[in-house]
């Protein structure tokens, strides 16, 4: 439990600056149907003695076109299908140009959403505040150009991909430049490099287009104050000393499915921050409770020594777990029994 004189956001800070902070802090997210299934199995109030450390809130996307189809047309033009997971249809950019093509006002994302986020963020003065912004330079450029075709691009179109790529860093840049203004304490950027085995598009075109303007948000981002943080799926321990060298404070996620976590604790815990770790894809939805426990029982002490890490599954809780091994991640995540 936490000290009267100690706030979750000071044992937030401590993580993220590798220092060993008074609790550990940690996080989860449950999807509605397990939050309903946790909420019946455990009673009213369950929630009452964990501590909320991190509260994070969404930048605005831009508008986006309803279809009476059910599909319906992002911000930037590019056409969707819901299902289980969003699928692209068709992509903005038909071909490798930019000519004719309009980026979103990022000015009339800052009327409708800045406001809201420093009155969301000031409930809560005592809790880590960070702003998620999805969709970062990889992840922005597949949903314009379509993912095959950008991986295309990037083997045989570079003076289109250095155009694509530095508009897209320019216009996520105006974004940060929203942000820096509110009293939060991060910017927590999101783009998926990484496959189960390496990264997508390997290292080398990783660092031609992403590397050096990555380090550019990174870079605004702490000149404004804040930390940077990165949710990023996948392995990228191919890249991780040249993502630490950009100055990334912390990486979340850490998908130990991909990734050697306690490895990488090892051989980087100085350098960088780590929040996640939990086996999303294994353990939470397929093993036992008592399989569950016992591994965030090791997190939360090899990973946790010394600072440097919040203690989370990699992802969300899933409706399909079963309610007993959701109950035992809270539990394995928070040290606290039910």
């Amino acid at each position: 439990m936490l000290r009267d004189a100690v706030t979750p956001r000071q044992c937030v800070l401590a993580a993220l600056d590798r220092r060993e902070p008074e609790v550990l802090p940690y996080s989860f997210l449950l999807e509605r149907g397990i939050q309903n299934a946790v909420d019946e199995a455990l009673g009213a109030g369950w929630e009452e003695g964990l501590v909320k450390f991190i509260e994070v809130e969404d930048f605005a996307f831009p508008d986006r076109e309803e279809r009476e189809d059910g599909k319906y047309v992002d911000g930037y033009g590019s056409l969707w299908e819901r299902g289980t997971i969003m699928h692209l249809l068709r992509p903005a950019l038909s071909a490798p140009t930019l000519e004719g093509f309009t980026w979103p006002d990022v000015r009339v994302l800052e009327e409708r959403s800045c406001g809201l986020l420093a009155d969301r963020f000031a409930r809560h003065p005592h809790r880590f505040r960070a702003v998620f912004m999805p969709f970062g330079l990889f992840e922005r450029a597949w949903t314009l150009r379509g993912f095959t075709e950008i991986l295309t691009d990037m083997m045989t179109e570079p003076v289109f991909c250095e155009d694509l790529f530095e508009a897209i860093l320019h216009h996520q840049l105006e974004m940060v430049e929203c942000l820096l203004p509110l009293d939060i304490d991060a910017v927590f950027l999101s783009d998926d490099w990484g496959h189960q085995k390496g990264l997508i598009m390997g290292p080398g075109p990783w660092r031609k287009y992403i590397r050096h303007r990555f380090a550019q948000l990174v870079d605004r981002i702490h000149q404004g104050g804040k930390k940077a943080i990165l949710h990023c799926c996948g392995s990228v321990s191919d890249i991780l000393p040249e993502i630490i060298e950009v100055g990334l404070d912390c990486l979340e996620s850490v998908q130990p499915e991909a990734m050697d976590v306690f490895a990488l604790k090892r051989s980087y815990g100085k350098d960088i921050a780590l929040w996640g770790g939990g086996p999303s894809q294994s353990l939470i939805p397929f093993g036992t409770p008592h399989q569950i426990r016992d591994r965030f029982r090791r997190l939360r002490a090899e990973m946790g020594e010394g600072g440097g890490y919040i203690c989370a599954p990699a992802k969300e809780i899933l409706d399909d777990t079963p309610v007993s091994n959701a109950i035992a991640a809270i539990e394995g995540v928070s040290g606290r029994r039910f």
